[in-house]
Order: C-alpha cells, then sequence, then structure tokens
C-alpha cells in the first residue's frame, strides 16, 4: 500500500514540474523576447501573433502544472515530516536522482553555452545583437529555472543524507548522481584546459596562421573549463564536506563502494592519459633525433609540446586523487570495522588494473621492436630497403619504453604487497583477473600473430611468395609472438605459484590411546620399542 502511495505521488510530482518547468522556461523567453524587441525597436520588430500563442501556451502549462505539482509535493513532504521511513524510501531517491541529474544536464549545458557567448562578445566576434542578445536571454531563462530546481532539490536531498541512515537503493541511488557529476566536471575541466594550454601553444608558436581563428575554439574551451569546474566543485566539495564534519552518514561515506570507485576511476583514467601523452612526447623527441622529415622547426616544437598540454592538467588531477586516496586509506586502515573494505579492495584492483594497461603498451611497442630488429636484420642480409623505420622506431621505441618502465614500477608495487601480506594478496580477485587477464590476451596475440606467421610459411613452401616478401611480412608477427609468449610463460609461472601457495596443508591427525602394562613392565623400554615400528612423519609423544 505505501509503495503504491509513493509511486502514484512522486510520478505524479514529476510529470507535473516537468509541465510547469516547461511552461516557466517559455513564458520568460516570451517575456524576455518581448522585452528586448521593445528595446530595440525599430531594429528588431517582433510578431505579435506569435507571441500571444507562445504566451498562452506558457500560461496554460504553468498554471496547470503547477498546482498539481505543489499539491502532490505537499502530501509527499507532509509524509516525509511525519514518518521517517518515507525519508529513506527508494522511491524519494529515485525522484530526487531522476530530477537532480535532468536538471543539472540543463543547467550545465546553458552555463556553458552562456560563457562560450559572453567569451566571444568580449573578444570582439561581431554579431548582430538581435542575433546574440537572444540567445543569451534563451540561454539564461533555461539556467535560471534549471538552476532554481536543482539547487532546491539538491538542498532537501543534502540535508537528508546528512541526516537520514538509509540503505539499499535509496542510499546509493543519490551519491550516484554525485560523484557521476563530479566525474563529468572533472571531465570537462580537463579537457577545457589542455585544450586552452594548446591554443595558447598556436598564438605563441604560429600566431600570423591562427590569430584569425582561434576566438571560436578560445570561447568554446573557454566555457568548457569553466562549467567543468562549477560542476566539480559543487559536488566533490560536497563530499568532501560530508566525510569533514561529524555527520551521520559521514563514516558511512568514507567507506561507501562509489567513492573509492570515483577515486579509482579518476587516479586510472589519469595515469591512462600520462601514459599516453608522455608516449607521444617521446615519439616526437624521438622523430626529432631520428631525423624524420616533419614542417619546420615551429612547428616541430609546436607539435613536441602538444602532448604536455595534455599531460599537466590531469597530472594534476591524477596527484590530486591519489593523495586523496592514500589519505582516507590510511585514515581507514586505524580504524577497521566489520564489513567490506572497499579502500582495500578498489585500491588493489586499481593496481592490477594500471600493470595490466601499462603490460598492454608495453607489449605493444616490444612487439614492434623485436618486427623492426628482424626487418632491419632482413635487410641488412640482403640489401633490401627499409622504408619508413626511423617512424616506425620512434614510435614503438616510445611505447615500450613507457608501458615498460610504468609496468616495472607497478609490478615492484605489487610484489611489495604480495611480500607484506602473501595470504591475502595471492588469492584475491584483482589479482586473480590481472593473471589470467594477462594470460587470456597473450593467448589471443599468439593466436593471431603465429597463425599469420604460419600461413606466410604455408605460401612460402608452396611457391606463393617470393622468400624475401615473405620474411619481411611476417617478421612484425613474429616479433608480437615472440613477446607475447614471453609474458605468457611470466605469468603463467607467476599463477602456478600462487596455487602452489594457496593449496592448503593437511594437519597432523591426533590419535590419543591408551597404554595399560603389567605392573612388572619397563614402561620406557615398551614406548622406545613402539617407536621404532611408527610409519614415517609420525610421533609418538608420552603424555605426563
Amino acid at each position: 500500500m505505501a509503495i503504491a502511495r509513493r509511486l502514484y505521488l512522486y510520478g505524479i510530482a514529476s510529470v507535473a514540474l516537468a509541465v510547469w518547468a516547461i511552461g516557466a522556461v517559455r513564458l520568460l523567453r516570451a517575456l524576455a523576447s518581448a522585452a528586448w524587441e521593445l528595446v530595440a525597436r525599430p531594429a528588431v520588430v517582433g510578431d505579435a501573433e506569435t507571441f500571444r500563442r507562445q504566451l498562452s501556451v506558457s500560461v496554460a502549462l504553468l498554471v496547470v502544472g503547477f498546482p498539481i505539482w505543489a499539491v502532490h509535493w505537499w502530501l509527499v513532504e507532509r509524509q516525509a515530516a511525519a514518518d521517517e521511513a518515507e525519508r529513506r524510501s527508494a522511491v524519494r531517491a529515485v525522484f530526487f536522482t531522476v530530477v537532480l541529474s535532468i536538471s543539472f544536464s540543463f543547467w550545465l549545458a546553458s552555463g556553458i553555452e552562456l560563457v562560450r557567448l559572453i567569451v566571444l562578445a568580449l573578444l570582439g566576434v561581431a554579431e548582430p545583437a538581435g542575433a546574440s542578445v537572444p540567445r543569451v536571454l534563451d540561454e539564461l531563462t533555461v539556467l535560471l529555472v534549471a538552476g532554481t530546481l536543482w539547487l532546491g532539490h539538491a538542498r532537501a536531498a543534502r540535508e537528508e543524507h546528512r541526516s537520514v541512515t538509509r540503505a539499499g537503493a535509496a542510499d546509493w541511488l543519490p551519491r550516484l548522481y554525485g560523484y557521476g557529476a563530479a566525474g563529468s566536471g572533472i571531465v570537462l575541466l580537463v579537457v577545457g584546459t589542455a585544450n586552452l594550454l594548446r591554443l595558447g601553444l598556436d598564438s605563441l608558436l604560429v600566431p600570423t596562421a591562427f590569430a584569425g581563428t582561434l576566438r571560436y575554439p578560445l570561447a568554446t574551451q573557454t566555457s568548457l573549463l569553466v562549467g567543468g569546474a562549477v560542476a566539480w566543485a559543487l559536488h566533490w566539495g560536497e563530499a568532501l564536506v560530508l566525510v569533514a564534519r561529524p555527520f551521520p552518514a559521514a563514516d558511512r561515506e568514507r567507506r561507501s563502494l562509489l567513492r573509492w570507485t570515483y577515486l579509482g576511476f579518476a587516479v586510472f583514467a589519469g595515469l591512462a592519459v600520462m601514459l599516453v601523452a608522455l608516449a607521444a612526447f617521446l615519439h616526437e623527441v624521438l622523430r626529432w633525433v631520428l631525423g624524420v622529415p616533419d614542417g619546420d622547426v615551429r612547428e616541430r616544437v609546436r607539435q613536441l609540446l602538444d602532448p604536455l598540454a595534455w599531460l599537466l592538467p590531469v597530472a594534476l588531477v591524477w596527484h590530486y586523487h591519489r593523495r586523496v586516496m592514500e589519505e582516507e586509506a590510511t585514515a581507514l586502515a586505524a580504524r577497521p570495522v566489520a564489513g567490506p573494505d572497499w579502500a582495500r579492495g578498489v585500491s588493489r584492483f586499481l593496481l592490477y588494473l594500471s600493470a595490466f594497461a601499462s603490460l598492454a603498451l608495453a607489449v605493444l611497442g616490444l612487439g614492434g621492436l623485436v618486427g623492426l630488429f628482424l626487418q632491419v636484420l632482413l635487410a641488412a642480409l640482403t640489401a633490401a630497403p627499409l622504408g619508413t623505420w626511423r617512424e616506425d622506431l620512434a614510435f614503438q621505441l616510445s611505447v615500450a619504453s613507457v608501458g615498460g618502465i610504468a609496468w616495472l614500477a607497478l609490478w615492484r608495487a605489487v610484489l611489495v604487497r604480495v611480500a607484506r601480506e602473501p595470504a591475502a594478496e595471492c588469492a584475491s580477485l584483482s589479482r586473480r583477473a590481472y593473471l589470467y587477464g594477462t594470460l587470456g590476451l597473450s593467448v589471443l596475440v599468439i593466436l593471431g600473430t603465429a597463425g599469420y606467421v604460419i600461413y606466410r610459411a604455408v605460401g612460402l613452401a608452396l611457391g606463393l611468395v617470393q622468400p624475401l616478401n615473405a620474411l619481411s611480412d611476417a617478421a612484425p608477427a613474429f616479433g608480437f609472438t615472440l613477446v607475447a609468449l614471453g609474458v605468457l610463460v611470466y605469468h603463467a609461472a607467476v599463477l602456478v605459484a600462487d596455487t602452489r601457495a594457496a593449496v592448503p596443508q593437511r594437519a597432523a591427525v591426533t590419535v590419543r590411546l591408551v597404554l595399560r602394562l603389567p605392573p612388572e613392565s619397563d614402561a620406557d623400554a615398551v614406548v622406545q620399542e613402539l617407536t621404532t615400528h611408527l610409519p614415517p612423519g609420525a610421533v609418538l609423544e608420552r603424555a605426563t
């Protein structure tokens, strides 16, 4: 009965809220447009009949939707004030999550577009007032309505989250929205910052070529940076405040899977982007050193510094979230409680996932290097041309170096964890997933590359291809086969060692016997005689 009542009240309240919000946006747009036409006359002349139609539809939506929403929301709030179970219900959590997600999406998009238009105006982009001002007013009305709805529901959801103890979907759904919005904000912030740095490089290194075309991307990236910073600061700031103050939900929030998933995602994504950016930077350095022709000096310097534009903001994000993870994990380890330790589990999973990604990058580079070495050796023996070997060497060496160094550092951290807690680490699901995932990937690489090598060998045996062409074509695939085989053998040995260490030792069996001897017997001699007839490994102890 209670669930049906909640579904009815929250469902009708949601629909009515959407109706009157749309009506409010349309009404504000119509009024703002009319005010602008009044101010701009005679430059802009509107259609009076169109305005009256828009006004009638807007007022109808607002007048019908708002009272229905107000009545149903009053019933909802009255029930929530009288019964705490209402505030702990999953239906209420779904309502808040949906409203916050939709309103957040609208005000963020409108805010970003509004900032873009303002920056364009500040940069002196010539647009007629009749075209630019209505666009600003449209985005401003959406921002006002969606922002007001979001702010009101966010305050109510925040108070309940801080004071009410929830379970199940009612507990994790609102937090899923919060961390999802924070993640969206940090992505926009990083993208905007990186692209602004790239635009700065363009303006400094090639000012004449880009001077007239930078204003639009500058406005776009600035708006992404501002919008992302606001979205991340609001949601992540709320998460920090929640765990920093003595709220009833603070300790539960510190130990929640969603919080640690967000932190782990931020750290892993940051590491992945940093590895790619470092590989791209090293690639450009090696291309320059090896003399690969590619434009003038300014263009080459721009290509060299371009990956650093991504590396700098991503490194800051990675460092910050990694430091938060370490500090919170240390604080939680000092106060262990019953239940799953998500801080420990996510940290372990993050370590193995990062090692897997680094290893994949290393295999990509090492396989190419071995294949290139075979091609060079073949070319030296046959005096065949090598083609673009410098470009290939620069790419493969950069990828192999970055991925290999990262994997060695991460695998060293894995070995330290194993040495500290061998039983728990070797039996962990994250370690098994890493090992079996690596073995599976290695087998798939071997299947593909070794199959191609055999295909070229059979073609050579049947006289379908020339020997030189067959060997040159098969060299890259054979290089990947060798590297994947080495990875397979090493990780298979690690898995076998873990399996052997995990085999439980059978406990010794203790059998208590009572030996009764005649009074004239020598007990010590009898015991000594029995000891000589024991099976290997058995021990006879005399009880005192």
